[in-house]
């Protein structure tokens, strides 16, 4: 008797078994349709942030240079002074690149953070690492005024594709050397067809004489959409001599003049830009609006005044626009010395 209910109960379970074991795997497939299509924003979130990563660590040559903006903390410095300059950092892997412009009598040394000078060539590449500021020592040997043009290159570290690029310059002087030593002669905005500009002295003290010479006008860049930078420089100090301006020692008994450049550095044309001169009567000359200048275009500006009874005066020279977007360079403060 208890064979055959065994034989019974075996031949139940077996059955039972099979459609338990059925339904289990229908349970597991559905609960799994159902995970997926509960959690579909989760697996595509993680999807485009993988992505997101992975474009973002590995830039490609597409990628256009993007503008390096360079701040210097000074515009004018004496010979073997430091200037320090600085730029936003990049996002990208890579190294920043370091030149600058041949100069007559002109070295530069780059000094580390403990202090240390190293001697740089111009037109050649330095590599400066990832850092984003850079301390100069400027030397001028030749000339008392001189511009130093410089370029900074960000270069990709698999690649060597450059992804950022930018320039300015800033003006060393040497006051050892004297206007008459120079070995060069003032820039001359003259040629032999035409004349050399007539500057009137207004008889009253009050009003400076002003000539604006015609733009220099060199090779032509396109007006893409980039910026306005208007770079100041002095040129020379001298003397009114029958209307015409003639560098060298200012003497008490002429009238005084000085001269000096603005330059549009940037690759967009200005809009119209004014300048202020300081006088030795202690007034400010304000001038007019002056004419666009556009990229590598420059005028020269004199500006005649009385001779002082004073023995020198500091010259404050500024100009103004609305559009430039480099203020560091928008003026200079020269001193002149008066011979009785």
């Amino acid at each position: 008797m208890s064979n055959e209910s065994n034989k019974k109960d075996n031949t139940f379970s077996k059955p039972v078994a099979v459609i338990a074991f059925i339904s289990m795997i229908f349970a597991i497939a559905w609960l799994s349709v159902q995970l997926v299509s509960f959690v579909p924003g989760a697996f595509s979130s993680l999807a485009s942030l993988a992505e997101s990563i992975n474009q973002r660590a590995v830039p490609t040559e597409e990628m256009e240079a993007e503008e390096i903006i360079i701040a210097s903390s000074k515009s004018i410095i004496t010979a073997g002074e430091f200037t320090s300059l600085s730029w936003d950092a990049s996002n990208v892997d890579g190294s920043y690149m370091f030149s600058y412009d041949c100069a007559d009598g002109v070295s530069l040394n780059i000094i580390d953070n403990n202090g240390n000078a190293r001697g740089v060539s111009c037109d050649t590449s330095y590599d400066i690492g990832n850092t984003t500021n850079l301390t100069l020592e400027t030397s001028s040997e030749k000339n008392r005024y001189e511009n130093i043009y410089y370029d900074i290159e960000l270069i990709g570290t698999e690649n060597n594709h450059t992804y950022g690029r930018g320039g300015s310059s800033y003006t060393v002087v040497n006051s050892t050397i004297s206007h008459d030593d120079e070995e060069t002669e003032p820039e001359s905005e003259q040629t032999e067809d035409t004349p050399e500009p007539e500057v009137a002295v207004d008889p009253e003290p009050s009003t400076p004489a002003v000539s604006v010479e015609e733009p220099e006008y060199q090779t032509p860049i396109i007006d893409a959409v980039k910026r306005t930078d208007l770079a100041t420089q002095f040129i020379a100090s001298g003397n009114i001599i029958s209307n015409v301006f003639v560098p060298g020692q200012i003497e008490r008994r002429d009238s005084g003049a000085i001269q000096f450049a603005v330059k549009n550095l940037g690759l967009k044309t200005s809009n119209v830009w004014t300048y202020a001169v300081t006088l030795p009567s202690g007034e400010t000359y304000r001038s007019g609006g002056q004419d666009p200048l556009g990229p590598s275009e420059r005028a020269v500006i004199t500006v005649g005044f009385p001779t002082p009874n004073t023995g020198s005066h500091a010259f404050q020279v500024m100009t103004y626009e609305n559009t430039d977007e480099n203020s560091l360079n928008d003026g200079f403060v020269e001193t002149v010395l008066f011979s009785n």
